[in-house]
This record gives C-alpha cells, sequence and structure tokens, in this order.
C-alpha cells in the first residue's frame, strides 16, 4: 500500500511538472528534492506505528516537516491518514508444537513399570469359615423367638426360648423327691443314733455277764443295719440331687443361645414347632436359625494346577466384585489346598481379607487378580 500511494504522489509530480527538457538545469533539481522529501514524509506520517489502536506521532519528524521549506505548491498530501487494521505481528520466539522433540537441554524421563505385575486372574465367591445352624439340646415346642433376621448377637444371647412347663414339672418333682430323701436320711441317722447306744449298753452288760452273747450279737447286726440305711439315704439323696440338676438344666436348656458373635442371617423355625437336637421326621425341626461370623470370611477360588508356580501364601491379591464396580480391597493367600480335583483338575485358594467389609456377604462372586509372588510374597 506505501509503494502504490508513493507511486500515486510521483505521479501527481510529473502531471504538475511542465514538459521536460532535453538537459534540465541544476536549479529545477534543487526544488525537486524539498518536494521528495515531503511526499516521503507524509507516507510515513499515514503509516505511522500504532499501539493498542492507537496512532503514534513520531515528534521529531513533525518538526522536521514544519521548518522543511517549500519550494513550489504542490498537491498537499492527505489531511489525516486512514486507520489500518494490522493483524498482530508474530512473536520473536516459535510456538513448539505438541509433537515437537525433546529439547537439548532436558533429558527425556523413561516411565517405571507398576512396581507388582498381576500374574494371575481368577473369579471365586465368599464364603463364611465361621457359620453354625443354631438349635436346641432338647426337644420342646418353640414358644418364642427373641431375634431377627440381620440381627447382630454375641456370644451367649438368647435367641429363642422353649417351652419350660414340662421341663418346670420335671423340676418340682425332682426338688420334691431330694426333699423326701433328706428326711428319709435323717430318719435314719436318727435310728442309727439309737442303735449305737443300744449296741454300746449291751456291750456293757455282755462283760459283766449280765445278757446272754446271742444278746449282743443281735444289737451288733441292728447297728450295721441302721448304718446301712444312712448310707442309702445319703446315696439316694445324691440322686435326688442330679435329678434337680438335669431338670434344672433341661429348664436353661429351653433357651437357645448364640454359639459365637455374628449375625443371624436365617430364620427357619415358626412358633410352635417342635425343635430338636435330632431330626425325628414329621414337622420336627432340627435348626432354629443360622448365624454366620463375618470376621470369618474368606474369597475361595478355584486355579488351575498349571499355575501353581504363579501362588505362593501371603500373597498380595487384589478383589474386586460386581455388586461394587468402583469398589477394590486387598487380600492375601491364606491357604492353598494340598489337594487337586481330578475332575477339574484345579486347586482351592482360600483368600483373606486384609479389612473385613460388611459389604461382602457369603455367597457373592469376586474376581480375584494375584500379584507377581516375587515381589508381595512374605515368609511365614
Amino acid at each position: 500500500m506505501e509503494r502504490d500511494r508513493i507511486g500515486t504522489v510521483l505521479g501527481n509530480m510529473r502531471r504538475n511538472d511542465p514538459l521536460p527538457a532535453p538537459q534540465p538545469s541544476r536549479r529545477r533539481n534543487l526544488l525537486l528534492l524539498p518536494l521528495c522529501a515531503i511526499a516521503v514524509a507524509g507516507i510515513y506520517l499515514g503509516t505511522g506505528a500504532r499501539r493498542d489502536g492507537a496512532e503514534v506521532v513520531r515528534p521529531a519528524m513533525a518538526a522536521t516537516l514544519a521548518t522543511a521549506p517549500v519550494a513550489a505548491p504542490v498537491a498537499a498530501p492527505p489531511a489525516a491518514p486512514v486507520a489500518e487494521t494490522t493483524s498482530p505481528q508474530p512473536t520473536s520466539a516459535p510456538i513448539a508444537s505438541a509433537n515437537s522433540a525433546t529439547p537439548a537441554n532436558e533429558t527425556a524421563k523413561t516411565v517405571e513399570p507398576p512396581s507388582a505385575q498381576i500374574a494371575l486372574e481368577a473369579s471365586g465367591t465368599v464364603v463364611a469359615k465361621r457359620v453354625a445352624t443354631v438349635s436346641s439340646s432338647v426337644t420342646g415346642r418353640l414358644a418364642k423367638i427373641l431375634v431377627e433376621e440381620g440381627e447382630h448377637v454375641t456370644e451367649g444371647q438368647p435367641i429363642a426360648l422353649l417351652d419350660t412347663e414340662q421341663a418346670l414339672r420335671a423340676t418340682r418333682g425332682a426338688e420334691a423327691r431330694m426333699r423326701a430323701a433328706e428326711i428319709a436320711a435323717e430318719v435314719a441317722d436318727a435310728k442309727a443314733v439309737q442303735t449305737r447306744i443300744s449296741l454300746d449298753r449291751t456291750n456293757v452288760l455282755a462283760d459283766r455277764g449280765l445278757v446272754p452273747k446271742q444278746q449282743l450279737q443281735d444289737a451288733v447286726a441292728l447297728n450295721n443295719v441302721s448304718q446301712a440305711e444312712v448310707r442309702a439315704q445319703r446315696q439316694q439323696i445324691d440322686v435326688q440331687r442330679e435329678e434337680v440338676e438335669i431338670a434344672r438344666q433341661a429348664i436353661d436348656d429351653a433357651t437357645i443361645r448364640a454359639p459365637f458373635s455374628g449375625v443371624v442371617t436365617e430364620l427357619n423355625a415358626n412358633l410352635g414347632e417342635i425343635v430338636s437336637p435330632l431330626s425325628s421326621g414329621g414337622f420336627t425341626r432340627t435348626g432354629v436359625g443360622t448365624i454366620v461370623d463375618f470376621s470369618s470370611l474368606l474369597v475361595e477360588v478355584d486355579v488351575s494346577e498349571q499355575y501353581l508356580d504363579k501362588l505362593r501364601t501371603n500373597q498380595k491379591v487384589t478383589l474386586t466384585t460386581p455388586a461394587y464396580p468402583d469398589l477394590t480391597l486387598d487380600g492375601r493367600i491364606k491357604l492353598i489346598t494340598p489337594n487337586v480335583d481330578p475332575a477339574t483338575a484345579a486347586i482351592k485358594v482360600s483368600i483373606a481379607f486384609d479389612a473385613p467389609d460388611p459389604r461382602f456377604f457369603p455367597g457373592m462372586r469376586v474376581d480375584a487378580s494375584f500379584l507377581a509372588p516375587d515381589r508381595t510374597a512374605r515368609a511365614d
């Protein structure tokens, strides 16, 4: 654009000049020099540098133009230059692209592999190693259930009660028989005392020759019988005491208690049903409910025997489950069962949780990732 404007000014100058002479004089050349300087200065001012959209005026050049002599009237340059939109100038430093190579003064970094690589993957299920079907030790009718499914219980806590009416009657009968035996023992003791006194008197009289020898022998025999009756009554008291203990134990056995701390996962019996430690057919139940110790949960997986070299006791395992896709737990191999199933050529591997999670239940499917044993296995 600057060149076009210079060409236009010079063209106007040529059109305003008189016809050229074959040999221009020195004076005419001197007059043309100021005109050319004025034209160049006007073009320079019209294209003056701008900063943030405002035109920058160069004061030194303006002063020069103000004092420059005008030799002859010529076409004036435009009064104000037309503002032009200019594109931003590129920076001096080139912008590095995403695919540019690493600078020479930087050292390329190598990404280290994970500290433990997955050596084997398998699927299994959660199992409880401590689970019990709770039943009573005596046969009785279920009178009351004291817990609900999903409830946490402690060791020895009552779970259900059997009907204790018969046990109470048996206890009362045993206690009555024991009291009768105690009374009989007191009578025997009293008789034994009398016979002992009679024997002592007979001995004195026999020493003096006042009684026949046969009477002394009868007194001795009667004393022996009395002592035997005392011993028999005392043994009867012991027998009756045992019966009372058994009857009282039957009352206590009517209270079904938790064998260990855990969670009631299932209740099988209903009120009014006959519960017995042994099944006798019909409507007799052998269990009231099931209790699971959740601290004993393990993951059991079947692994082909060809991968035995990749397994070690205490080897670290990462556990996930489809039930909670975002949940990951850590565990370690607790037991490698020393037995290969001939039908599947697989061994059972038990994995213990590092920290038990209450969201895992028996029977839940779990995916196990066994990490490299040479990095994670620990000596027992």
